[in-house]
């Protein structure tokens, strides 16, 4: 008897660059980076897409007229561009999770 594996799928091959950011950034600011890079992949692929993030502070801080925050004010008009090919939603996180499923090794958060 032989057996086959089946194929897989060949990686998704982009010209975009790698990106990195530096050690110092915060998730925040990560999650920013995300939505730009995604923001910015639609609109270079002119491909309708809607993005879906628990990161309630993220949309808030892009929606903000006053940002002080030079990196959210550098994302910003990235973001803005593709307005017409970008959604961007809010998912609340760990719907549906009880709390006796919560891991017994959580932190004491204040």
């Amino acid at each position: 008897m032989t057996r086959t594996t089946p194929e897989l799928a060949p990686p998704l091959q982009t010209s975009a660059p790698h990106h990195q950011l530096n050690t110092y950034n915060s998730v925040f600011q990560s999650e920013l980076a995300a939505i730009e890079f995604a923001a910015n992949w639609a609109v270079k692929e002119k491909v309708k897409v809607n993005i879906n993030t628990d990161s309630l502070s993220s949309i808030s801080a892009i929606n903000n007229a006053n940002a002080r925050s030079g990196f959210i004010n550098k994302v910003k008009p990235n973001i803005f561009k593709a307005k017409n090919m970008v959604g961007l939603s809010w998912v609340k996180a760990h719907v549906g999770i009880l709390e006796k499923n919560w891991p017994t090794n959580k932190p004491n958060w204040p």
